[in-house]
């Protein structure tokens, strides 16, 4: 079989890029259930600490603290100072939160910037926040929709899960190619590879949550692109979450508009 793009580009893909969830089980999940965690965490892997108040579109800091406590059950190792497949969760978060009123309406009060701002910024060869979010929804779409990572998703989803239905293997596999991808850019040989993504990285290497916010602010940006469609990533956090048992669900629940979407 022939390498594929992204196998191309990196080599072959390190056993460490597979997400830790999808990768030898023949039931779908490899590894025990990991411990949850019994005490909150101010600082993570990079050493800053979360900031508090509010973030890039008024996301609140502790909302960011809510949703690492639960992508540590699904990677107990996720390392939120790179890029990676733990965002998905986050992005999940984002666009379900995006489905509700409040949400769509406060994205749309700080995406309407004066026209000097964005001039000056423009001048000085800096893009501001918001811009860069935005900037990092389009990048999100692309990966997910390139199919880059196909082939190694079509190899991981008929090896967990031959028989399921034509349906969950599809979406598992939209999922899957987007979580290698994502894992891909954050190790070490997965540095930007064009000005766009190096001021996508070195504004989310600013603090200890510019990940967390640009998956979040994409998911918002995102909610209800008929491309991208986050319902494919939804339904398979969703399995996850009745097969670990875990918070996920819980999470996803408290986004939705028919519950508590309030930034």
């Amino acid at each position: 079989m022939a390498p594929s793009r992204n196998e191309q580009k990196y080599g072959a893909l390190p056993r460490d890029v597979t997400p830790s969830l999808f990768l030898e089980d023949t039931s779908f999940i490899l590894g025990p259930k990991p411990e949850k965690l019994t005490s909150p965490r101010t600082a993570d892997v990079g050493g800053k600490p979360i900031p508090s108040g509010n973030l890039l579109f008024g996301i609140p800091a502790t909302e960011i603290q809510r949703i690492r406590e639960v992508s540590r059950q699904i990677d107990p190792n996720a390392d939120f100072s790179r890029i990676g497949s733990w965002g998905i969760l986050v992005l999940c978060c984002g666009a379900t939160a995006g489905q509700g009123r409040r949400w769509k309406s406060k994205i749309a009060s700080d995406l309407n910037h004066p026209i000097t701002e964005a001039y000056f910024a423009a001048l000085l060869g800096k893009l501001d926040a918001d811009h860069i979010a935005i900037l990092f929804s389009r990048r999100i779409k692309s990966w997910a929709l390139s199919g880059t990572c196909g082939q190694e998703a079509d190899r991981s989803v008929l090896r967990i899960m031959p028989d399921a239905d034509e349906k969950t293997q599809s979406h598992t596999r939209f999922y899957l190619a987007l979580a290698i991808l994502l894992n891909s850019y954050g190790l070490d040989s997965g540095s930007p590879s064009n000005d766009e993504e190096s001021q996508i990285w070195a504004w989310a290497s600013l603090t200890g949550t510019g990940w967390d916010e640009l998956f979040f602010a994409a998911g918002l940006l995102l909610s209800s692109d008929q491309e991208f469609r986050r319902e494919r990533l939804v339904s398979v956090l969703r399995a996850l979450s009745h097969i670990r048992q875990g918070d996920i669900q819980k999470l996803l629940d408290r986004y939705s508009p028919m519950t508590n979407s309030k930034p």
